[in-house]
Parts: structure tokens; C-alpha cells; sequence
């Protein structure tokens, strides 16, 4: 059993006669507070990994202390990724592992912010000028639609992005603005008879316009050759009410001498189709810019602009159907514009929260993670979240600093049917929740004063949920990143195995507890990507020497001989994914 180093007796003074016999339970909890370094392949090879390793370990001889050590080797490795080539990935996880040492060197932490804000540019441009190409090459509708790949060249130019992305977005842009304005071209020339759409069609299948799409041309041309040929067009594009067809046969129908009737009842039908046909379109031109806009959500005047047409739309008598998505948009992007200024509030408001206060951190932690979890509901993309999300770990991790880095948890079961035939009893009482005193019995006229011992928590003997409850929160801070170690210890019959491993029915064990946590932040938390998680439960049996020791698995579905020394997880375990 373990005790306070203040408590503790030699076995052989504190044994116990066979009429008084108590089992205690040791939870002990550990959070290793290393964090798992990430290391890409291609920014820093195994010499650079050694020679940043070299210059972060120090002497033990300097007479420095553990935190002293820690702060000087994290402003090595900043320093050493900044003088690289580092990916925003490798300058971002080195900035924060220098940030959490609470390194003093403010002209190198500037400099690697500012290096760190410019790569993030970059690698914005970059993407915004991959996403404008391939937006390029699916076929614009006219030249003014390539607007965007040439504002994405521009921006991607001025943030340095790579000479190979830039040539690759200026051959695609020069392959496309010929054709987007031969489509161009061939709109206009609906309106402006059959001689301005012949010109126009020659000139597209000199931009090497796919057939398909001259195709819808060549038939209006064919169709306006003759007076009879030009008032079929017209019906024909009056009952399908297609407003670019209707100008174009109302324009042929003229020149042919239709029937004037005929070309009033068209004309009707444009002047309600017209105004429709510029609804729809200035609807699916703000939808494109919201959908353009990426991780970083559409601006206030991009909604303002939106809701302009949606009521546009409905001044025009569209049907519902025909800007519902628009309305569900809007609604959507508003609510996430919502969420992501109360997020942004919270923050705010929790930056000067009382580190050394763990009701504070306790109230801090569950108002932003509502926040964050209001906002992941709708959506909000993990850009937006970044900051909040980083401060949400920092508090946690306080909270768990205060909490103590390792803790002991007491838990006493009862006498069972044995010890009871024997006539043993239960030596021990519950003071509090942290506190057990243990009471020996007297031979004869020697006395035995009560001992006192404090735990983090006792549990006399509390349920399974209990004891879980007691350390669930290490659950959040594996899912963090962070090392975490639970195990029962105590001698035999203790409970150690009933603690851990429990029995089939309303008493579930405390690694059944462990999976379903952890499933279930998961699945709360939306991290916008696939992710799979695995847990590995073993107990140690008993270890001849501490070169090689026997492990066995309680679980009968993943069978086990031996622990592979050095391995952090059980060979031959069947890994489940967290959906």
C-alpha cells in the first residue's frame, strides 16, 4: 500500500494479526507532461533531429535547473527550425513547445511569428491559387469568371508561393481566356442576329470550344435561316421561357417578318422572364463567392449581399424551390458568424482567467468548451476555432497542473465471506473524502494508537462510475497529446483486477469507462478529419528480473505470450476505429 512518505511504516512494523485483516486499493494516475513531438520527414532530416537534440540537452554540471533545461533546449530547436526551411507545420509546433517553456527571448519569438504569419499567407495563397485553377478548368462562363484566377496569381506572387504553382496557374489561365471569350462572344451574339452568331461560333472553334457547347449555337443559327425556321425558334423558346433563347428568336423572328402576334406574345413572356433569369443569376453569383470563401467564412457584406437577392428573388415571384438552398446558406453562414463572434468573446474574456484558481479554471474550461461546442455544431470551419481550441488545452492543463501531476487514490473494499467466518474486522475508518485512519487492535496491555493517512481520494468503496469519475478528466489530456498512465496497485485480494476489470453486469470497469470517454469526446468533437484511435489494457503479472517480464491480457479476444520490450502497445491487439 502506499502512504505520505510522513506515514510510512516498515512492512514487517505495521503486519496486521489474522483477527484484523483490511485490503486497500492504490489508484495511482500519472500525467507525463511530454509532449509528442511530431517530426515531418521532409523539413528536418535524422542529422538535423540529432544536432537539435545535442543542443536542447544540457549539462547536468550547469547547475540548471529541470525547467531552466527545458526553456533552453525549446529556444535551440526554435532557433534551429527557423534557420531551415520549415514547413508552417514544424515552425508552428516549434513556436508553441517555446511559448509553453515560456522562453525570454522576445526578438526571437517576434521573429518567429512574423516567419510563421508569413507562411501561413503562402500557404493560403497557395491554396486559394490551386482552388481558382481547378475552378478554371472545369469551364468558366465567360472571361470575367477567370477574374478570380488572376487575383489568385497576384496574391500567390506577392506571398512567394513556388515559381512551379505560379507557372502552372498562368499556363492554365492562358488556356482558358480564349475560350471564355468565345463563350462570351456567343452570348452576345443571341441578341444580335444570325451574321453576329456565325462570326461567333468561327471565332470559338478557333479557341478550340468542345463541340457541346457550339453545339446549342449552331442549332439557333440553323433555325434562324428562314421565316418559317425563325418562328418555330421563337415558340419553341417562349414555352421553354429560356430567356437567353427568347432575345435571340424575338431578335431572328424581326428580321424574318414572323407574325406580329406571335412576337407580342414573346415579348410578354420575356418582359416577366428577364427579371427572373437576373434574379437567378445574381443568386448563384453571391453563392459562389460565399462557397469561394473558404475556411475563412463569407465577410458581412457578402451576407448582406446574399440576402439582397434572395429578396430580389422573391420580389420576382421565383419559385421558393429555386433560392431555398440560398436561404438555408444564409441562415447557416449567419448562425456560424454567430458562433464564431460569442467564441471570440469567450476568449477574450478568459485570457486574464486566474491560473492558480481551480474553480476559475474549472467554470473557464466548461464556458469555452460550449462555446467551441456550439460552433463545431454549426459547422465553423477549424481555422476560425484555432485560437480558442489552443486556449481551451491551455486551461485544461492548468487545471490538471493544480490537480497535481500524480495522484493516489485509496480504495477499501469490504470484509468478505471468509474473513468473516475467521472473525477478522474491518480496522479502518473514513475520515473525509481524503482521509483514512486504520486502527490496530491492542494485545493486551500494549495499546495501538490510530494512524492517519491522506489520499487524494478514498473511496470506501465507492462504485466503479465513482472511481472513474475521479480521473476522467486524464482522458481529455491523452486526447490532447499528452502521456497518461492509470494503474491499480495493491497486494493480493485487494481488488485490484475487480477495480480495473470489473464483472459483467451494472458494475463496468474502469477500461470500459476509459473506451466509452474516449469514444465519446470523439465523437463530440468534430476535428474535420478522419481519425483513429486504439487502447491497449494489460496486467503485469509479476517480473523475475527487470530485464524481461511476463505480461498477460485479461481479455480473451486478443490473445498475448509476450510484451515486445520497448513497445507502447500490446502485440497481436485487433485495433477498432472511433466512427
Amino acid at each position: 500500500m502506499m502512504v505520505p512518505s510522513r506515514d510510512r511504516q516498515e512492512e514487517e512494523d505495521s503486519a496486521v494479526p489474522s483477527s484484523a485483516s483490511w485490503h486497500v486499493l492504490t489508484l495511482v494516475c500519472s500525467v507525463v507532461k511530454s509532449r509528442k513531438k511530431r517530426v515531418r520527414a521532409e523539413t528536418v532530416n535524422q542529422e538535423d533531429l540529432e544536432k537539435a537534440a545535442a543542443l536542447a540537452v544540457l549539462d547536468d554540471d550547469d547547475g540548471l535547473t529541470e525547467e531552466e533545461q527545458r526553456r533552453a533546449g525549446a529556444h535551440e530547436r526554435l532557433k534551429e527550425v527557423l534557420d531551415g526551411t520549415a514547413l508552417t507545420r514544424d515552425l508552428e509546433a516549434a513556436l508553441e513547445e517555446a511559448t509553453q517553456a515560456q522562453v525570454e527571448d522576445e526578438p526571437l519569438l517576434l521573429t518567429a511569428r512574423s516567419r510563421l504569419q508569413d507562411l501561413k499567407d503562402r500557404d493560403d495563397a497557395s491554396d486559394h491559387l490551386m482552388a481558382a485553377v481547378e475552378e478554371a478548368r472545369q469551364g468558366c462562363r465567360g472571361p470575367e469568371n477567370l477574374q478570380t484566377l488572376q487575383e489568385a496569381l497576384e496574391k500567390a506572387k506577392a506571398k512567394g508561393v513556388a515559381e512551379k504553382e505560379l507557372q502552372h496557374g498562368e499556363q492554365v489561365l492562358a488556356e482558358e481566356m480564349p475560350r471564355a471569350q468565345a463563350r462570351q462572344q456567343l452570348r452576345d451574339a443571341q441578341a444580335k442576329g444570325s451574321s453576329a452568331l456565325r462570326e461567333a461560333i468561327a471565332l470559338a472553334k478557333e479557341a478550340r470550344l468542345p463541340g457541346e457547347e457550339l453545339r446549342p449555337f449552331e442549332e439557333l443559327l440553323s433555325g434562324a435561316e428562314s421565316k418559317e425556321a425563325a418562328a418555330a425558334a421563337l415558340k419553341k423558346a417562349t414555352d421553354a421561357r429560356d430567356v437567353a433563347a427568347l432575345t435571340f428568336a424575338l431578335q431572328q423572328a424581326k428580321e424574318a417578318g414572323v407574325d406580329p402576334e406571335l412576337l407580342a406574345t414573346s415579348e410578354a413572356v420575356l418582359a416577366v422572364e428577364a427579371p427572373k433569369q437576373e434574379a437567378r443569376e445574381a443568386l448563384a453569383t453571391q453563392l459562389a463567392k460565399v462557397h469561394a470563401a473558404g475556411d475563412k467564412g463569407p465577410s458581412l457584406e457578402e451576407l448582406t449581399v446574399l440576402d439582397s437577392a434572395i429578396e430580389r428573388a422573391r420580389a420576382v415571384e421565383l419559385p421558393e424551390a429555386e433560392f431555398a438552398q440560398a436561404l438555408e446558406i444564409l441562415a447557416q453562414e449567419q448562425q456560424r458568424a454567430m458562433c464564431k463572434k460569442e467564441v471570440a468573446k469567450v476568449v477574450e474574456k478568459l485570457k486574464d482567467v486566474d491560473r492558480n484558481s481551480m474553480e476559475a479554471l474549472e467554470e473557464a474550461k466548461e464556458e469555452l468548451f460550449n462555446a467551441l461546442l456550439a460552433a463545431k455544431a454549426v459547422e465553423v470551419p477549424s481555422a476560425a476555432l484555432r485560437e480558442a481550441d489552443g486556449l481551451r488545452r491551455r486551461i485544461h492543463n492548468a487545471l490538471e497542473d493544480l490537480k497535481g501531476s500524480i495522484r493516489v487514490f485509496c480504495r477499501i473494499r469490504p470484509i468478505n465471506k471468509r474473513e468473516k467466518e475467521l472473525q477478522d474486522v474491518d480496522v479502518t475508518e473514513l475520515v473525509d473524502s481524503m482521509t483514512v485512519n486504520t486502527q490496530k487492535p491492542s494485545y493486551g496491555s500494549i495499546a495501538n494508537d490510530p494512524e492517519q493517512f491522506n489520499f487524494d481520494a478514498v473511496f470506501k468503496p465507492g462504485t466503479q462510475a465513482e472511481v472513474f469519475d475521479t480521473c476522467k478528466d486524464l482522458v481529455q489530456s491523452a486526447l490532447d497529446g499528452y502521456n497518461v498512465a492509470m494503474f491499480a496497485y495493491g497486494q493480493t485480494g485487494a481488488g485490484k483486477t475487480f477495480t480495473m476489470y470489473g464483472s459483467i453486469g451494472p458494475s463496468p470497469q474502469v477500461y470500459v469507462h476509459q473506451c466509452e470517454a474516449a469514444q465519446s469526446k470523439a465523437r463530440r468533437w468534430n476535428w474535420g478529419q478522419r481519425r483513429h484511435g486504439s487502447t491497449d489494457h494489460c496486467r503485469i503479472a509479476g517480473a523475475s528480473s527487470t530485464e524481461r517480464c511476463s505480461w498477460e491480457v485479461e481479455s480473451t479476444e486478443v490473445p498475448l505470450d509476450e510484451a515486445r520490450r520497448g513497445s507502447n502497445s500490446i502485440h497481436g491487439a485487433a485495433p477498432q476505429a472511433v466512427t
